[in-house]
């Protein structure tokens, strides 16, 4: 280093060697990133083990993610973890983004940039007033929904996507 940057960083006399001013300025620096390196090991090894951490989830929905959530904070407790919902166009921007790390969805096309893991699988489910003729039934048959007035999940939602495909393979038009 002194060949190199043109400084004295010992005093040399006769076969000792002791540090100039500058070579203990270095010294006091030097030191200071192996303290810093410490912290960094320490750092690594504890998010290896899932010590602590921010875990950021993006779903469609809070229903099957908070069982997962429940089940990860018993045996990871000192990791916080945060959900942001949207529909499947919106999680999946954001987990392409980095800005979450796992995504829940209801369904998705096969993407080889992702690992997907199934699961379970989920009925659709129509709901109905009180007032309603079905209110009170167990089911109803897809070709019943034919001609009826229906609220759908927004664009964009898997979900809806998928329950617009049935209808269509069914031949089933709601208003």
């Amino acid at each position: 280093m002194e060949t190199a940057y043109g400084v004295e960083l010992f005093q040399r006399r006769g076969r000792g060697l002791e540090l100039t001013h500058l070579g203990r300025e270095l010294l006091l620096e030097t030191q200071r990133f192996f303290g810093v390196e410490d912290d960094l090991i320490e750092l690594l090894e504890a998010a290896g083990k899932f010590a602590h951490g921010h875990l950021r989830i993006g779903a469609v929905g809070p229903f099957h993610v908070m069982k997962m959530i429940s089940a990860f904070q018993r045996q990871f407790s000192g990791i916080h973890v945060s959900v942001e919902l949207g529909n499947t166009r919106e999680v999946l921007q954001r987990l392409r983004d980095y800005r979450t790390y796992v995504a829940v969805l209801s369904q998705i096309e096969s993407d080889p940039s992702l690992l997907t893991v199934p699961y379970s699988r989920q009925r659709v489910v129509v709901f109905v007033s009180k007032n309603h003729p079905w209110s009170g039934r167990d089911g109803i048959r897809l070709k019943e929904l034919d001609g009826q007035d229906m609220v759908m999940r927004e664009h964009g939602s898997m979900t809806r996507q998928a329950f617009e495909q049935a209808l269509e393979d069914a031949k089933v038009q709601p208003n």
